[in-house]
């Protein structure tokens, strides 16, 4: 990694080799904008790390937010926990699943889904998923709860590499007409800050900058009338 900032030295007046202007003034702002930008990728790296249960945290965890354990499940924090205290089911976290928790708190910090309509535009956020004439069933094995749609309905899934250094991903194709369930989350839970849908077809996600590669997946579910 490169230094953020090309450190010189300021000469007194009356030299003027150094001069106070726009071309030095920016060279500051400029070094403060990466570091700053390399603050957030590390504080998002961080927050994604995966933590032991029992163990101490490795990294604070505010209340409703949610974290990775080594035992390969999902586990939400029930009051604030800072860096040094011992993660205890039932104490100040949870085991959850993404089902229950679809939509999170709403805030930066959650890693729930986001349900959008075929135009884009996101659903209300509510404590419960009801989806009609599909059978739903539990994958423990892969913690994945698995929705089945019958009567023919399809189901499609795209993704897109959200390169690291890079704040936002494009899916195209999205239906526009028709009756779909359209879901957009990440591998990793990261969750998107803005959602946008520029033209007929298209959802553009905008994400906080990360420090590694993350998959965001658009899932497209057809909703076939019983």
């Amino acid at each position: 990694m490169n230094k953020a900032f090309d450190n010189f030295q300021w000469k007194n007046y009356p030299s003027t080799d150094t001069p106070i202007n726009a071309t030095n003034l920016n060279k500051i702002n400029d070094g403060l904008d990466l570091v700053d930008d390399r603050v957030i990728a590390l504080n998002n790296a961080v927050g994604t790390s995966v933590e032991t249960i029992g163990q101490a945290a490795i990294a604070p965890h505010t209340e409703d937010t949610f974290f990775h354990a080594t035992n390969s499940k999902i586990y939400k924090a029930i009051v604030d926990i800072a860096i040094g205290n011992i993660l205890v089911v039932g104490t100040n976290c949870v085991e959850t699943d993404i089902v229950s928790n679809l939509g999170g708190s709403g805030g930066s910090g959650s890693s729930g889904h986001t349900i959008c309509d075929n135009t884009g535009t996101a659903y209300p956020q509510r404590s419960k998923l009801q989806i009609i004439n599909a059978t739903i069933t539990d994958d423990s094995t892969n913690d994945a709860t698995v929705v089945t749609l019958q009567s023919g309905g399809s189901s499609t899934v795209l993704s897109q590499t959200l390169v690291a250094g890079s704040t936002s991903v494009t899916f195209t194709n999205i239906p526009t007409t028709g009756n779909y369930l359209i879901d957009f989350y990440t591998s990793n839970g990261v969750p998107h800050t803005v959602l946008n849908t520029p033209t007929p077809g298209q959802v553009t996600l905008t994400f906080d900058v990360q420090s590694i590669d993350i998959t965001v997946i658009c899932e497209i579910k057809e909703l076939v009338q019983p």
